[in-house]
């Protein structure tokens, strides 16, 4: 993982626990999630239309991230070991859990 990846993270998982924490930062997270980033220290690109959803007990939400090029299946198994790696961003920390 890369320092970016890490710093990235650790300051995400700062938010999470705030979020847990505080029903009205949880709220202003989901209707304004890049100005709450912003004052956590996390940039994103002013074009990057950006959502965040909350699961709930019963409703996960599993993300497909956006492949970067176009994918043959002779690639599946290579993508599959950068994805395995860490080379390929795409989820939560904990899926199918409730901790």
């Amino acid at each position: 993982m890369t320092n970016k990846n890490e710093e990235f993270n650790k300051k995400w998982t700062k938010i999470i626990a705030k979020a847990w924490a505080d029903e009205n930062y949880k709220k202003n997270l989901i209707a304004n999630p890049k100005e709450v980033l912003k004052k956590e220290g996390i940039e994103t690109p002013k074009n990057l239309n950006l959502r965040i959803v909350e699961d709930t007990p019963d409703t996960q939400t599993l993300i497909i991230p956006t492949a970067k090029k176009h994918n043959s299946e002779t690639n599946i198994n290579k993508i599959e070991n950068r994805i395995a790696a860490g080379g390929i961003g795409g989820g939560g920390l904990a899926p199918f859990s409730n901790l």
